[in-house]
């Protein structure tokens, strides 16, 4: 009796497995909505239908960033994303502050001509206090080898991450 019951118990195991496989095999590209994949020629217009996508109107908004390293303190990034679209493309402004409100205070800003031929700049601002000649610090050219640096220390974004080439 023993036997028969270890048999049926071990049977079972072997039917709940197989059948579980069964169900759980991978669905091949024909059999996920009756549509073939794509072929290159597709996919490439496909892709340019994407990146040429503009957006319906300008926006502003602000955001908060907790980098929680994996050691040490977690640290809040206030930031500013503004946007826009020029006859090139997209335009982006950002902003990264350490101080509770983005628009006051040390912080970093990144403008990104995004676009067939994309471009980026950055400052550094210890304040939003202009100098004695009411100027605040210029914009620098980040050439396209430092784009894949950090923009902010220990968080790995890149300006790369926040271009948005298109192919036109």
């Amino acid at each position: 009796m023993r036997n028969l019951a270890r048999h049926l118990v071990l049977r079972t195991a072997l039917t709940l497995f197989l059948t579980a496989q069964g169900f759980s095999q991978d669905r091949t590209p024909m059999q996920r909505g009756n549509k073939p994949p794509l072929d290159k020629e597709q996919a490439v217009e496909r892709l340019q239908q994407f990146r040429n996508q503009r957006l319906s109107r300008d926006f502003i908004f602000q955001f908060e960033l907790e980098h929680l390293p994996r050691r040490g303190d977690p640290t809040l990034y206030n930031g500013l994303l503004w946007g826009t679209w020029g006859e090139q493309g997209p335009l982006v402004r950002a902003r990264f502050a350490t101080e509770p409100e983005a628009f006051h205070g040390p912080s970093l800003e990144v403008l990104l001509h995004n676009g067939a031929q994309p471009k980026a700049w950055f400052r550094l601002l210890k304040s939003d206090a202009a100098d004695q000649n009411g100027q605040l610090p210029k914009f620098v050219e980040l050439p396209p080898n430092h784009w894949y640096r950090e923009l902010l220390p220990g968080v790995g974004y890149t300006a790369f991450d926040l271009l948005m080439p298109n192919g036109s």
